[in-house]
């Protein structure tokens, strides 16, 4: 019999970050298009990224984590784009739009989009779209025209049959949109299954890329190696500790823990920093952020001068995530079985058939800080296989000295575009 696979596979999400800065205000003003993302949407797509993110951390065997459920939001929009019937019902309730037309849902797709996009020579946003299609494989035109329209997605055909070479495309694929930050993230192995009733149809890549300056750098001469602590205010090892001195930035406060926001150049993109108090932990810090406590910090940043604010310069080496057991934790499980997923009409292997499900869902993520700015990229893939068969104080100091929690924020709306933490960190 033919070998028959027939695969989806998203590279989701890369990027590359900064600071932010903001004097008796918690946000600055909304200067992105008004009224295009609602606050129903922002609320509906940070739901999902924080239920994400926490299901990472709760499945993490590494001290550190990096993500971007954004990454994993747009891509589950796409694959929602080809569902029908109970499966498009599943996404759509993990999703956070359960209830909503389709066209409503990639209309808000469409005004996400530029969004994410900045060509600024002092601070770089991106994001990418793409559909690979193997050159056997039918593919609805309708679902490519919505791709197109809603999100920006340029389209291509591939021949899975070299795998080698159709992952040397896609690779080459992130890595210029990328800048060369991310390169070799996908493998030819994703691209073929062990099962001889797959074929691997389609390949669905989604990038987002960030890259800014610290509108206040770091001074390299500032940085002095110092102990870094656990939750148990152990000390576990040295590392080199940037400081700024008596500046004003967005700072907030709980019984829990300590935040700071850091700006870019640019004041709408920030690095938000979240340093549990001592005698408090991480992980106590993780059970405190919820929807609704993160949308009440959003709004209680206010421009204090501080006396010292230090953070490690760290660099998190790639690494990847297998969402699928996170995925079916919310509740998306019928993309996942042979038998219950439902994309019929969108591709069609013919003579063969057009039963398609998600084989591997995954995220590769990097991180770097350093006294310039931050460095970061995410990955989300998803492989997918057709079968034949079937209170503030005076002057405070915020000194990440033991494990924190940072985020990428898009300040106007709140909505994270990538979430962290770091137990030890690495230079």
């Amino acid at each position: 019999m033919l070998a028959q696979r027939i695969g989806i596979l998203c590279v989701v999400c890369l990027a590359i970050l900064g600071t932010i800065l903001g004097i008796d205000a918690a946000l600055p003003e909304k200067r992105f298009q008004e009224g295009s993302v609602s606050e129903e949407t922002i609320d509906s797509i940070t739901r999902f990224s924080l239920e994400f993110w926490r299901g990472l951390e709760q499945e993490r065997k590494e001290p550190n984590l990096f993500c971007s459920g954004l990454s994993a939001y747009i891509v589950l929009g796409m694959l929602l784009n080809g569902a029908h019937g109970d499966t498009y019902a599943e996404l759509a309730r993990a999703m956070n739009c359960e209830g909503k037309p389709l066209e409503e849902f990639n209309a808000v797709a469409a005004n996400l989009m530029p969004l994410l996009q900045r060509r600024d020579p002092e601070l770089l946003i991106t994001t990418a779209n793409a559909l690979w299609v193997d050159r056997h494989v039918w593919v609805d035109k309708a679902y490519v025209r919505r791709l197109r329209s809603s999100f920006q997605a340029e389209t291509a055909r591939l021949d899975f049959d070299d795998p080698h070479r159709a992952a040397d495309t896609i690779n080459s694929w992130i890595s210029k949109k990328t800048r060369g930050f991310l390169q070799n993230v996908l493998h030819p192995n994703h691209l073929v299954s062990n099962n001889p009733d797959d074929w691997t149809a389609m390949v669905l890549t989604n990038v987002l890329y960030f890259k800014g300056k610290w509108k206040t750098q770091f001074q390299p001469s500032d940085t002095r190696e110092l102990p870094f602590y656990d939750d148990a205010d152990h000390e576990i090892k040295r590392v080199p500790m940037m400081k700024l001195y008596s500046k004003v930035f967005p700072y907030l406060e709980t019984p829990t823990f300590q935040a700071v926001v850091l700006p870019y150049i640019r004041e709408d993109i920030g690095f938000y920093l979240f340093v549990p108090r001592k005698g408090q932990t991480l992980d106590a810090l993780i059970q405190e952020v919820t929807v609704d406590n993160w949308k009440a910090w959003m709004q209680s940043f206010r421009g204090i001068e501080l006396e010292s604010v230090g953070l490690p310069r760290f660099e998190l080496k790639p690494m990847t995530y297998d969402l699928k057991t996170v995925l079916e934790g919310m509740g998306v499980r019928q993309v996942f079985d042979r038998e219950a997923a439902n994309f019929k009409g969108t591709f069609t292997l013919p003579g063969y058939g057009e039963d398609m499900y998600v084989r591997h869902f995954m995220q590769q993520s990097k991180v770097k800080v350093d006294e310039e700015g931050t460095e970061a990229a995410v990955v989300t893939a998803v492989v997918g296989f057709i079968s034949v068969s079937m209170n503030i104080i005076i002057r405070p100091k915020v000194i990440a000295d033991r494990p924190f929690l940072f985020a990428l924020v898009h300040r106007p709306t709140g909505l994270p575009l990538f979430i962290g933490t770091v137990r030890e960190p690495q230079h």
